[in-house]
């Protein structure tokens, strides 16, 4: 991935040998690249998934509409790049895009659209958190459906804001994210971690809460609000965990000009290139894997319909395998009732 820092030459230039320098085994590339597949499969297939839930099995609620767009934004990150790492899953024997100009746009576009949506799964989870938020400041107000020109503009506006500086990263500089980028994402993630506490504490109060509301329905929908809100934490916990080494790691080796002490830490023998795969690769990987079950785990009718599913598909899996077990049987049954038959018929004649 050309986002991606060249960890390797930056070893190369110290001076002392370093045991990290020599390349990976074919068992090491083997492994790797399973890890990759796998986390990719697992990725796919649990925000696909969630989407489907979201769509066709639960409620039609505002939150469902958040979480189809994280969902939809960690697929296409998933899908790009997976894309872009087609030669280093082909042991370079494939291409990740086409010879020519074609080729140029294609891949500028790949690197566009994982910038893009890294960025989106965060502006989601803010817009979440402020929503929440303002609905808090003084009592629950109930929060009516968006309508369709209303949640287009919305979901418009989460993947319109970090265009340009990822329009700007993408064709302008081959670095993923610069300092102040890094700075920024950091400080919106604390943002959102902040919210949500205080949302959460808010809720805990009992004036939160309308008064004419009777007390089944308070409790009801302050039980919906909170269970929203851990979601919202643990998703910005969740992503915080699996970003921040990569936008450190890359914050670091964009300053290695700037600072001696940095280079010295760069030029150090470290194993980079496992970092680079655990921080670059495996991280993002399992942050758009686990995202789709956090939502899951903290909403329940997510997790109702989820187990509805899952039951409804291993109950017709075994239906086939129970009509197939029925037509043996009778099978069985039908050779049985012919020679009853035979030998009671025959009984008959001989007692005639």
């Amino acid at each position: 991935m050309d986002g991606n820092i060249s960890l390797t030459n930056q070893s190369n230039t110290s001076s002392r040998f370093c045991k990290y320098d020599e390349p990976d085994t074919d068992i090491e590339k083997t492994a790797k690249r399973a890890v990759f597949v796998l986390f990719f499969v697992l990725g796919i297939c649990g925000n696909i998934f969630v989407i489907i839930l979201a769509a066709k099995y639960t409620v039609r609620k505002n939150i469902n509409h958040w979480i189809i767009n994280m969902a939809v934004s960690d697929a296409i990150y998933l899908i790009s790049f997976l894309i872009l790492e087609i030669p280093w899953l082909s042991d370079n024997k494939w291409s990740d895009c086409p010879n020519g100009m074609l080729g140029i746009v294609l891949c500028d576009i790949l690197q566009f659209l994982l910038r893009v949506s890294m960025r989106v799964s965060l502006i989601t989870l803010f817009v979440v958190s402020i929503k929440r938020f303002r609905v808090t400041t003084h009592t629950i107000q109930r929060s009516l459906p968006f309508t369709p020109r209303q949640l287009m503009t919305a979901v418009a506006v989460c993947w319109l804001i970090p265009i340009p500086i990822t329009a700007y990263r993408t064709y302008g500089s081959n670095w993923f994210v610069t300092v102040a980028e890094a700075i920024l994402l950091v400080i919106l993630c604390c943002i959102i971690f902040v919210l949500s506490i205080i949302t959460i504490r808010r809720l805990s109060q009992p004036h939160a809460i309308q008064a004419h509301l009777n007390q089944q329905r308070r409790n009801a929908q302050r039980r919906q609000m909170q269970r929203a809100m851990r979601m919202v934490l643990v998703s910005v916990l969740l992503y915080t965990c699996c970003w921040t080494p990569s936008l450190i790691i890359h914050v670091m080796f964009s300053l290695e000009q700037l600072s001696i002490q940095v280079a010295e830490i760069v030029n150090a023998c470290i194993d980079w290139d496992s970092l680079e795969f655990i921080f670059d690769y495996i991280l993002p990987f399992v942050n758009s894997c686990f995202s789709p079950l956090i939502c899951i785990i903290c909403l329940p009718d997510f997790r109702q319909a989820a187990k509805h599913v899952l039951c409804r598909t291993a109950i017709q899996s075994r239906e086939p395998n129970s009509q197939n077990s029925t037509e043996l049987q009778s099978h069985r049954v039908k050779p049985f009732i012919l020679r009853s038959n035979r030998v009671r018929n025959s009984e008959t004649k001989s007692s005639e």
